[in-house]
């Protein structure tokens, strides 16, 4: 186990609820493409960045109501930015952020 794995920070994160989804931008300074990774399990949706060496790496865990399954994700990754639609209806769901 890297030492990064141990050393965790928040990333920036904004919501933006749209007429029928809800999209969750974070934002990972240092943090390439291929280093981005998004999964769900049981309706919580995870999202890690890997920084440098000696860095410590970006985390940040979202729970979405109603669940969201993996299936149902929309994510993109582009300029150390990771972007998730969600088919969540802003009038009858919700988003939690859990940071570690």
């Amino acid at each position: 186990m890297d030492q990064n794995s141990q050393n965790k920070q928040t990333p920036s994160i904004e919501i933006k609820a749209k007429d029928d989804s809800m999209e969750v931008g974070v934002e990972m300074p240092d943090v390439s493409e291929e280093e981005i990774t998004i999964s769900s399990d049981d309706g919580q949706i995870r999202i890690e960045g890997r920084t440098p060496p000696g860095e410590p790496n970006y985390e940040v865990s979202l729970e979405t109501e109603p669940k969201i399954s993996a299936s149902e994700i929309n994510p993109s990754v582009e300029d150390e930015q990771a972007s998730i639609k969600l088919p969540i209806n802003p009038d009858d769901g919700s988003i939690s952020v859990e940071t570690e």
